[in-house]
Order: C-alpha cells, then structure tokens, then sequence
C-alpha cells in the first residue's frame, strides 16, 4: 500500500490482468493500462475491464492513433475513468510531432491518472523506460510472468532498472500452485557433416532447415518420431479430463507432418492446425492436441483448458 511501484510475476493464467483491474478499482481513482502493440492482448483488456468491473463503456477507452492522443491533451475525454493505451501508439503521438518526449508528459498529466499498469512489462523495453522517465505517476505496477530480457546485455540492464522495485507473485505462491512445471528431455541427434552444412546460414542454424532434417527419412525421422511419440505418452498420463495439449513446432509444414502422425499414436483425440491470420483458425483451439508455431501463437493467445 505504501510502494510507488510494484512488479507482479505471476505465472501465465493465475490472473495478473485480474490482479491490474482490482488495483484500479481498490484505490477509485483514474488509471491508465498501457499495453504492447498486440491487439489479443489489448483486447484481452478491454474483455476485462467489461466483465470484472462496473463501469459502462463510456467511462473506459481504447486509444488508437495520435489524433485520439491530441483529442485527450484537448479534453475531450476527461469523463475517461479508465484508459487502455499500447505503447505503439504513444511512440507514433511522440514522432508524429518532431520527437519530442515532452508530449507523452503531456498526454499523462492530460489523462489525470494517479495508477500507471504496464503489463508485459518486458517487452518495448525502451519504450517503457522512456515513459517512465516522462510521467510522474502516483503508482505504477508491472506485470510480466517473464520478468528479464534474453539478451545478456539487456538483461543486466533490465534487472537494475527494476533492481528496488519490489516484486510480488511467485514468492507468494504455495508448491501446489506453482502450476507451471518444466520437463526437458534430451534429444541427441548426429548429423553428418553435409547435413550439418545444409542447415547453416550466415547467421548460424536455420531452425526450419533443421527442422527439415528432423523429419528427412535420410535425417533424423526414426529417432525424433521415436523420441516424440516416447514423450507424448509419458505426458498424457498426466492429461486430466478435458486437459488440451499445445505442441509448438518450428514451421507450418512441420506441424502438419507432426499432425498427421499424432493421429496415427491417439486415434481417439481430436487435432487442430492453429496456423495463419483466420478468423476460422480459433476453432482449431476445441480440439484435444492443438499444433501450431510460435509466430501463430503469439503473445497473450488463451487455450482454455491448457495442460501441456
């Protein structure tokens, strides 16, 4: 109650988009969610604020483009009670008028909120240092259940802006619900050096090419499939009633492949493709064993029912 900032990092599904509205709602005061640029998870936001909280939908706003910037620093929309802002959309507001930084104080103090949310705290990570430095916020909270950087550099960088920032949600949890729990198995494969060089770009190894070989009959087919299919039914022993399987794959063509032959191991389980920008691909996510690649997925997707 007496910090000025905040960090959850509860894990993916135990509720930090619930925990960021209840904050709003427990201190009454106006408040402003910013979000990154990916539209499931703004509207993820907004699908929220409607269901867990009494406000109509004339007092909450989604900001999109710099004109709706404008309009807020004008007044137009001081009956606002709560704004949901990605940080897109307050960089394009900043360059739009000769980059200056000055504006996104302006938009803020314009907004007149006292709580700042910033959810995916580790993405955009210049982004939401830069609003930081620009705003003076009574409280603001980060939520992000992946709280670090993958780059070395960035992650020292990210631990010691964040370094007195106290932090809240895995260090609060029981052993039962600490409900994400990692099982590695180790896969050797033993290229020959024509494949290791089919796979080699200039970059270092191409993960789609090596997924190629991965199911190349003159690869490594028989003992991936092998160790696969070893895993698969190790894991569903554990599968609860209704428990959905999310099996990530590098390229669209190998989580075909990989469909296919699931069918073949659990004839009885239904499969979907979750791939492309359909609006039909979301009913791919019913079935028992759900396929699809990271780029698909994405940020903020929901599978109800995950387990696995």
């Amino acid at each position: 109650r007496n910090k000025t900032q905040l960090y959850s990092d509860l894990d993916t599904g135990l509720g930090k988009t619930v925990v960021g509205i209840m904050t709003a709602c427990y201190y009454k005061s106006k408040a402003v969610i910013i979000t990154p640029a990916i539209e499931k998870i703004t509207n993820q936001w907004i699908e929220a604020i409607a269901k867990f909280t009494t406000l109509n939908r004339n007092q909450f706003l989604l900001v999109k483009g710099s004109k709706m910037c404008a309009d807020i620093i004008e007044g137009k929309y001081d009956d606002i009670k709560l704004f949901v802002i990605p940080r897109s959309t307050i960089l394009s507001f900043m360059r739009k008028y000769e980059n200056r930084p000055e504006l996104i104080t302006q938009l803020f103090d314009a907004m007149k909120v006292n709580i700042k949310i910033v959810d995916e705290a580790h993405m955009d990570f210049h982004t939401v240092v830069m609003i930081d430095c620009y705003t003076n916020i009574q409280k603001t909270y980060y939520m992000s259940s992946s709280p670090t950087r993958s780059s070395i550099d960035e992650k020292k960088i990210y631990a010691r802006v964040f370094k007195n920032v106290l932090r809240y949600g895995k260090n609060i949890l029981t052993k039962e619900q600490h409900h994400i729990i990692p099982i590695i198995m180790q896969f050797k494969s033993v290229p020959t050096n024509e494949q290791l060089k089919a796979i080699e770009t200039p970059k270092g190894p191409s993960l789609s090419k090596y997924a190629e070989y991965l199911l190349d009959p003159e690869g490594a087919r028989d003992e991936f499939l092998h160790t696969y299919s070893y895993a698969l039914y190790f894991l569903q022993q554990y599968r609860r009633e209704g428990g959905k399987i999310l099996v990530i794959c590098a390229t669209i063509k190998f989580a075909e492949e990989i469909r296919d032959y699931t069918k073949s191991l659990f004839p009885n389980m239904s499969t979907g493709l979750y791939v492309g920008s359909g609006k039909d691909k979301y009913k791919e996510l019913d079935n028992d064993i759900v396929f699809s690649t990271t780029h698909s997925m994405g940020v903020g997707s929901e599978i109800e029912n995950h387990q696995i």
